[in-house]
């Protein structure tokens, strides 16, 4: 019942309002996807056929990562800080992860946001291997509205010199 109801206000919001729906994105945690029931897949799947994107969050921390990417085809995966966290590590294992997930992604015809982006070093090779969305404090920390309202004024953010 809850399911319907969400999808049917959404269809309504987008209706009132004039909101592209392809604007719109809604944030699942790969943890909450292991637990989610049937119906739950549904409402996604009318949710995407209304135009919203799905992106999953916290990417490689949970146990559903690769089941749940098949089961309901998501617009995009957030690679979780803490894999990004090892890159100036030369850590083979969590660069091996990231490199997959970003080719993983790639052939699925996803987009990719690394989060948790602090250093050049990490930013580096994110850039070098194709990674879509760099999400971190190398680029801001969070800010008041009226200095949120002067980047999107700017357009974008450049990494900040420590």
């Amino acid at each position: 019942m809850y399911e319907k109801r969400a999808v049917s206000t959404c269809q309504n919001t987008i209706g009132s309002y004039g909101i592209d729906p392809f604007y719109l994105e809604f944030e699942i945690t790969e943890d909450t996807l292991l637990n989610i029931e049937s119906s739950v897949y549904s409402t996604i799947q009318s949710l995407k056929d209304l135009g919203i994107r799905i992106a999953v969050d916290d990417f490689g921390t949970g146990y559903a990562s690769l089941a749940s990417i098949r089961k309901f085809k998501p617009n995009k995966i957030k690679i979780d800080k803490i894999f990004i966290d090892n890159i100036n590590n030369e850590d083979k294992v969590d660069n091996g992860i990231i490199c997959a997930t970003l080719n993983l992604a790639k052939s699925l015809e996803m987009n990719v946001v690394a989060e948790g982006v602090e250093e050049f070093e990490q930013l580096k090779f994110l850039k070098k291997n194709d990674c879509d969305v760099i999400q971190g404090y190398l680029f801001s920390k969070p800010v008041k509205k009226e200095m949120f309202e002067h980047i999107m004024k700017a357009g974008y953010l450049s990494p900040q010199v420590s």
